[in-house]
Protein backbone atom coordinates (compact mmCIF):
# COMPACT_ATOMS: atom_id res chain seq x y z
CA UNK A 1 0.00 0.00 0.00
CA UNK A 2 1.35 3.42 -0.97
CA UNK A 3 -0.23 6.74 0.05
CA UNK A 4 1.02 10.13 -1.18
CA UNK A 5 -0.17 13.45 0.25
CA UNK A 6 -1.57 16.45 -1.62
CA UNK A 7 0.34 17.07 -4.86
CA UNK A 8 2.22 13.77 -4.54
CA UNK A 9 3.90 12.39 -7.67
CA UNK A 10 5.06 8.99 -8.86
CA UNK A 11 7.51 9.32 -11.76
CA UNK A 12 8.95 6.31 -13.62
CA UNK A 13 11.76 6.22 -16.13
CA UNK A 14 11.66 4.41 -19.44
CA UNK A 15 10.48 0.84 -18.98
CA UNK A 16 9.22 1.50 -15.45
CA UNK A 17 6.14 -0.32 -14.20
CA UNK A 18 3.63 -0.05 -11.39
CA UNK A 19 2.09 -3.42 -10.57
CA UNK A 20 -0.54 -3.91 -7.87
CA UNK A 21 -1.21 -7.45 -6.73
CA UNK A 22 -4.52 -8.68 -5.32
CA UNK A 23 -5.71 -6.13 -2.77
CA UNK A 24 -2.78 -3.78 -3.51
CA UNK A 25 -3.58 -0.06 -3.31
CA UNK A 26 -1.98 3.19 -4.44
CA UNK A 27 -3.73 6.30 -3.10
CA UNK A 28 -2.82 9.84 -4.18
CA UNK A 29 -4.41 12.85 -2.54
CA UNK A 30 -5.64 16.01 -4.31
CA UNK A 31 -3.59 16.86 -7.40
CA UNK A 32 -1.61 13.61 -7.37
CA UNK A 33 0.14 12.51 -10.57
CA UNK A 34 1.53 9.34 -12.11
CA UNK A 35 3.74 10.23 -15.05
CA UNK A 36 6.29 8.37 -17.14
CA UNK A 37 7.78 8.11 -20.60
CA UNK A 38 6.65 4.79 -22.02
CA UNK A 39 5.57 2.32 -19.38
CA UNK A 40 2.71 0.23 -18.17
CA UNK A 41 0.47 0.64 -15.15
CA UNK A 42 -0.94 -2.77 -14.23
CA UNK A 43 -3.63 -3.26 -11.62
CA UNK A 44 -4.04 -6.97 -10.96
CA UNK A 45 -7.24 -8.69 -9.90
CA UNK A 46 -8.79 -6.83 -6.99
CA UNK A 47 -6.11 -4.09 -6.95
CA UNK A 48 -7.17 -0.46 -6.53
CA UNK A 49 -5.72 2.82 -7.80
CA UNK A 50 -7.46 5.80 -6.21
CA UNK A 51 -6.95 9.56 -6.54
CA UNK A 52 -8.91 11.19 -3.77
CA UNK A 53 -10.39 14.66 -4.16
CA UNK A 54 -9.85 16.43 -7.48
CA UNK A 55 -7.37 16.59 -10.32
CA UNK A 56 -5.69 13.17 -10.25
CA UNK A 57 -3.73 12.39 -13.43
CA UNK A 58 -2.26 9.33 -15.11
CA UNK A 59 -0.05 10.37 -18.06
CA UNK A 60 1.85 7.80 -20.11
CA UNK A 61 3.90 8.33 -23.27
CA UNK A 62 3.50 6.62 -26.64
CA UNK A 63 2.75 2.94 -26.25
CA UNK A 64 1.95 3.34 -22.54
CA UNK A 65 -0.86 1.12 -21.20
CA UNK A 66 -3.24 1.06 -18.26
CA UNK A 67 -4.23 -2.58 -17.71
CA UNK A 68 -6.76 -3.67 -15.08
CA UNK A 69 -7.05 -7.31 -14.15
CA UNK A 70 -10.33 -8.90 -13.11
CA UNK A 71 -12.04 -6.59 -10.64
CA UNK A 72 -9.21 -4.01 -10.77
CA UNK A 73 -10.23 -0.35 -10.25
CA UNK A 74 -8.97 3.12 -11.16
CA UNK A 75 -10.82 6.00 -9.50
CA UNK A 76 -10.01 9.67 -10.17
CA UNK A 77 -11.83 12.63 -8.63
CA UNK A 78 -13.36 15.63 -10.42
CA UNK A 79 -11.25 16.80 -13.33
CA UNK A 80 -9.16 13.62 -13.23
CA UNK A 81 -7.33 12.64 -16.42
CA UNK A 82 -5.96 9.52 -18.06
CA UNK A 83 -3.80 10.66 -20.99
CA UNK A 84 -1.91 8.16 -23.15
CA UNK A 85 0.26 8.83 -26.19
CA UNK A 86 -0.06 7.17 -29.60
CA UNK A 87 -0.73 3.46 -29.38
CA UNK A 88 -1.55 3.66 -25.67
CA UNK A 89 -4.35 1.41 -24.40
CA UNK A 90 -6.76 1.16 -21.49
CA UNK A 91 -7.64 -2.51 -20.95
CA UNK A 92 -10.15 -3.70 -18.34
CA UNK A 93 -10.42 -7.32 -17.27
CA UNK A 94 -13.70 -8.91 -16.29
CA UNK A 95 -15.48 -6.60 -13.83
CA UNK A 96 -12.72 -3.97 -14.03
CA UNK A 97 -13.76 -0.34 -13.47
CA UNK A 98 -12.45 3.10 -14.43
CA UNK A 99 -14.33 5.92 -12.69
CA UNK A 100 -13.66 9.65 -13.16
CA UNK A 101 -15.55 12.47 -11.45
CA UNK A 102 -17.22 15.38 -13.22
CA UNK A 103 -15.10 16.95 -15.93
CA UNK A 104 -12.88 13.85 -16.10
CA UNK A 105 -11.06 12.98 -19.33
CA UNK A 106 -9.71 9.86 -20.99
CA UNK A 107 -7.57 10.94 -23.97
CA UNK A 108 -5.68 8.46 -26.14
CA UNK A 109 -3.43 9.27 -29.10
CA UNK A 110 -3.84 7.74 -32.54
CA UNK A 111 -4.25 3.98 -32.51
CA UNK A 112 -5.12 3.97 -28.81
CA UNK A 113 -7.90 1.63 -27.65
CA UNK A 114 -10.24 1.15 -24.73
CA UNK A 115 -11.06 -2.55 -24.39
CA UNK A 116 -13.32 -4.09 -21.75
CA UNK A 117 -13.90 -7.74 -20.94
CA UNK A 118 -17.32 -8.84 -19.78
CA UNK A 119 -18.76 -6.62 -17.08
CA UNK A 120 -16.07 -3.94 -17.44
CA UNK A 121 -17.23 -0.36 -16.79
CA UNK A 122 -16.00 3.12 -17.66
CA UNK A 123 -17.92 5.86 -15.84
CA UNK A 124 -17.38 9.63 -16.15
CA UNK A 125 -19.34 12.31 -14.31
CA UNK A 126 -21.01 15.40 -15.82
CA UNK A 127 -19.04 16.95 -18.65
CA UNK A 128 -16.73 13.92 -18.89
CA UNK A 129 -14.88 13.26 -22.14
CA UNK A 130 -13.50 10.21 -23.92
CA UNK A 131 -11.36 11.25 -26.91
CA UNK A 132 -9.49 8.80 -29.12
CA UNK A 133 -7.18 9.71 -32.00
CA UNK A 134 -7.49 8.30 -35.50
CA UNK A 135 -7.86 4.53 -35.59
CA UNK A 136 -8.76 4.38 -31.90
CA UNK A 137 -11.48 1.94 -30.78
CA UNK A 138 -13.82 1.45 -27.86
CA UNK A 139 -14.72 -2.24 -27.50
CA UNK A 140 -17.16 -3.42 -24.82
CA UNK A 141 -17.34 -7.06 -23.81
CA UNK A 142 -20.59 -8.76 -22.90
CA UNK A 143 -22.34 -6.59 -20.31
CA UNK A 144 -19.65 -3.88 -20.51
CA UNK A 145 -20.77 -0.28 -20.02
CA UNK A 146 -19.57 3.23 -20.83
CA UNK A 147 -21.55 5.83 -18.87
CA UNK A 148 -21.12 9.62 -19.11
CA UNK A 149 -23.10 12.15 -17.09
CA UNK A 150 -24.95 15.12 -18.60
CA UNK A 151 -22.95 16.93 -21.27
CA UNK A 152 -20.58 13.97 -21.67
CA UNK A 153 -18.73 13.42 -24.96
CA UNK A 154 -17.27 10.43 -26.79
CA UNK A 155 -15.11 11.40 -29.79
CA UNK A 156 -13.43 8.89 -32.11
CA UNK A 157 -10.98 10.02 -34.81
CA UNK A 158 -11.09 8.80 -38.41
CA UNK A 159 -11.28 5.03 -38.68
CA UNK A 160 -12.41 4.74 -35.04
CA UNK A 161 -14.92 2.11 -33.91
CA UNK A 162 -17.43 1.83 -31.09
CA UNK A 163 -18.52 -1.78 -30.68
CA UNK A 164 -20.33 -3.75 -28.02
CA UNK A 165 -20.81 -7.39 -27.09
CA UNK A 166 -24.18 -8.71 -25.96
CA UNK A 167 -25.90 -6.47 -23.41
CA UNK A 168 -23.12 -3.83 -23.64
CA UNK A 169 -24.25 -0.21 -23.26
CA UNK A 170 -23.04 3.31 -24.00
CA UNK A 171 -25.10 5.76 -21.95
CA UNK A 172 -24.83 9.56 -22.16
CA UNK A 173 -26.78 11.91 -19.92
CA UNK A 174 -28.76 14.88 -21.25
CA UNK A 175 -26.84 16.88 -23.83
CA UNK A 176 -24.37 14.03 -24.39
CA UNK A 177 -22.59 13.62 -27.74
CA UNK A 178 -20.95 10.81 -29.70
CA UNK A 179 -18.76 12.04 -32.58
CA UNK A 180 -17.18 9.68 -35.12
CA UNK A 181 -14.38 11.01 -37.38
Amino acid sequence: KATLGSGGTITLGSGGRITLAIGGTVTLRSGGTVSDGCTTTVIAAGGSYTFTSSGGTITLGSGGNVILGSGGNVTLGSGGTIALGSGGNVTLGSGGNVTLGSGGTIALGSGGNITMASGGNVTLGSGGTIALGSGGNVTLGSGGNVTLGSGGTVTLGSGGDLSSGSAGNVTLGSGGTVTLG
